[in-house]
């Protein structure tokens, strides 16, 4: 409200005043607001960090797809097929998880600081249910692992963990989907890159399934296995035995005595 003076009319010496209301009130539009500038939840060299923890889970979740392939097969066909690149691929899982646990925990950490304030709760509540699932990830493993400082041998423990390890990583793939979802647009050409590196490394095991270096200088008899006739038994890989004196004695004797 104001107040605005006008002339007197002639032989009037008294001012006159004529109240005039105020404007009305205009608010802004949503688009003349002032925001406040976007600050990405993961820097460049937190980024770095990110790169590596997901090629160690690509070459992880291959060497898994593998490992479960080779159980349903043996489920299905029956026992008999792990074969020494199975073995070799099992160990591989062991040591590639152990390694990936200090840059995981490096990035949950770090990731967690940062992002535990943001104004977008959908992602924070993403985040933590994937952060929650990549621990029982980490945990079942290690109770699943046999080794020399510890062994849960209790059966039920290690069949709940079991499966605990085998369905968490399916969690923790729609986790993170939806995670990155809530956030900033996913870029999906990398997404499909990704998949399609997995895809191809499972499909090089598959062919790799029956390679054993240890058979690739082993002379082999031309009998084939007439040659360990009469014995019931054979070499484990079928291979030539040396020349040996009869007057030596029997195998088996020679063969305990070095045991002994």
């Amino acid at each position: 409200m104001s107040f605005s003076s006008t002339e007197p009319p002639p032989g009037d010496s008294i001012p006159t005043f004529r109240v005039e209301p105020d404007p009305p009130l205009v608010r802004a539009s949503a688009s003349a607001r002032v925001r406040r500038p976007y600050v990405p939840a993961i820097g460049p060299k937190l980024r770095v960090l990110l790169l590596v923890v997901l090629a160690g889970v690509a070459l992880l979740g291959a060497n898994s797809v593998y490992l479960v392939s080779v159980t349903i097969l043996n489920a299905v066909v029956g026992s008999g097929h792990e074969t020494f690149f199975y073995y070799m691929m099992f160990a591989a899982h062991l040591a590639l998880g152990t390694l990936l646990l200090l840059p995981f925990a490096a990035f949950a950490g770090i990731h967690l600081v940062t992002a535990w304030r943001r104004s977008n709760k959908a992602a924070v509540r993403y985040g933590l249910a994937l952060l929650a699932a990549s621990l029982v990830i980490i945990v079942t493993g290690f109770i699943l692992w046999r080794n020399e400082l510890y062994e849960v041998r209790d059966p039920h423990t290690r069949e709940v963990a079991y499966w605990l390890h085998v369905l968490a990583p399916l969690a923790a793939v729609g986790l993170y989907v939806a995670h990155r979802m809530a956030g900033p647009r996913i870029q999906w050409r990398y997404v499909r890159l990704w998949a399609g590196a997995v895809a191809a490394f499972v499909v090089a095991m598959s062919f790799l399934h029956t390679l054993d270096p240890r058979q690739y200088r082993v002379v082999q008899p031309k009998e084939g296995l007439a040659y360990f006739h009469p014995f019931l038994s054979t070499h484990c890989h079928r291979q030539l035995h040396p020349r040996r004196n009869p007057h030596d004695g029997p195998l088996l004797s020679g063969v305990s005595q070095r045991l002994l």
